[in-house]
């Protein structure tokens, strides 16, 4: 009798685990099914679901993981279990002390940033050649190196490749900014400039960033520079509630980070610029902002992460017949080129701007040769270093 009620037992328990595999297999499949469909659905009407591609994950694998079933709410579950148990690591993400979410660098190989000095090298030479000046501007880490806020355990080494880096170049006389110690000096603070949620600079990061070029580029191209551009004094700053969400916290979710403002700069002087690629006229805030659905529709901005969304007009090619600079700029930059953009475009003339994703396909012979550039500026995330073959460009063919 007592081995019947074993042998009851262990059916029934076999059984029950059993039936939890099957409605677990049975969730999963609903859940994969549903993902395959919606994201079927939005490829079908030619949208994108969201914009959050990164240097380490491409368009579709962001379309993927915002098809997913139920994704928020597992994810905000689980950053609420990574708080709950003081863990600050989640999905690749660190909480540093303070709050502000970074993905630590590992550490790069020093042959490969010896070529991307190299390559750089040659460029600069190719272009110097040709008449035209060329600067390249590293955006700082997110991590100061003055303070770097990491808690026990964990590492990074961007700031320390990125000393390797920048004393490369200065072996090889690549014009380069670093803009650390102007970030370290900033008054309100290193990661004043930073989002806490995102891996750009804000809009006072990159005015900041955009008044060292400027600076940098006076004795390149014998210019002078208005002061009513370069002084924030000049400009209006308004501040948008819980729209900016980035793309750390979209990795980890809102329980494990809350959204935060979203501060957008805009001259207080009258502006008139031309999109060239769209005909399209207006003043700074309607030609290279999305100011309009900042004002109208936040909810829709916050899905999108508002840096990338609303900043996004700003990548093409501009004139503006107010600019007090007449010189012609060609940047060249990845998505952190967007908070530097607009301001570039308030000063020089004509402004034209490349993706440095796909820097291989449009950075060419040609068009140099046709527009003609006063200097070529590249402005790159600090993770470029691990990508040193897209400073490989051939300009003689």
């Amino acid at each position: 009798m007592h081995n019947e009620m074993n042998t009851r037992k262990k059916v029934n328990c076999v059984l029950q685990k059993n039936l939890l595999a099957i409605l677990f297999m049975t969730l999963v499949g609903i859940i994969s099914m549903t993902t395959c469909i919606k994201l079927l659905q939005t490829y079908a009407t030619g949208q994108a679901i969201n914009n959050q591609a990164t240097a380490t994950t491409n368009a579709f694998e962001a379309d993927l993981s915002a098809s997913v079933l139920g994704k928020d709410l597992f994810l905000n579950l689980n950053g609420m279990m990574h708080v709950l148990f003081g863990e600050r690591r989640m999905n690749d993400v660190v909480k540093l002390n303070n709050g502000y979410l970074v993905m630590p660098s590992e550490k790069a190989k020093q042959e490969d940033m010896d070529f991307a000095a190299d390559s750089l090298q040659d460029l600069q030479q190719t272009l110097q050649d040709k008449g035209i000046q060329m600067l390249y501007v590293m955006t700082p880490s997110k991590i100061s190196p003055a303070d770097p806020e990491l808690p026990e355990g964990e590492t990074d080494f961007s700031n320390e490749e990125m000393d390797y880096f920048f004393a490369a170049l200065d072996e090889r006389h690549v014009n380069a900014i670093d803009l650390r110690p102007a970030f370290i000096n900033y008054p309100a603070g290193y990661y004043a400039l930073e989002y806490r949620t995102d891996h750009h600079w804000n809009m006072q990061g990159g005015f900041l960033a955009y008044t060292q070029i400027v600076q940098q580029l006076v004795p390149m191209l014998g210019m002078q520079v208005p002061n009513q551009l370069t002084n924030l004094q000049n400009y209006t700053v308004t501040s948008y509630k819980g729209v900016e969400f980035g793309n750390y916290a979209q990795r980890t979710g809102s329980g494990f980070s809350q959204e935060e403002d979203f501060d957008l700069i805009e001259p207080a002087f009258p502006t008139c610029i031309k999109n060239l690629e769209s005909g399209e006229v207006g003043t700074y805030a309607e030609i290279l902002t999305r100011k309009d659905m900042l004002e109208t529709a936040p909810d829709e901005v916050k899905k999108h992460a508002a840096y990338d969304y609303v900043l996004e007009k700003s990548i093409g090619t501009f004139h503006n017949e107010d600019a007090l600079c007449d010189k012609k700029i060609l940047v060249i930059g990845d998505s952190m080129t967007k908070g530097v953009a607009p301001f570039l475009e308030l000063m020089f003339q004509d402004v034209k701007c490349l993706n440095a994703y796909d820097v291989t396909n449009l950075f060419t012979k040609k068009l140099l040769d046709d527009y003609q550039p006063d200097a070529v500026l590249f402005i790159h995330h600090c993770a470029r270093v691990y990508n040193p073959e897209m400073f490989v460009l051939d300009l003689n063919g």
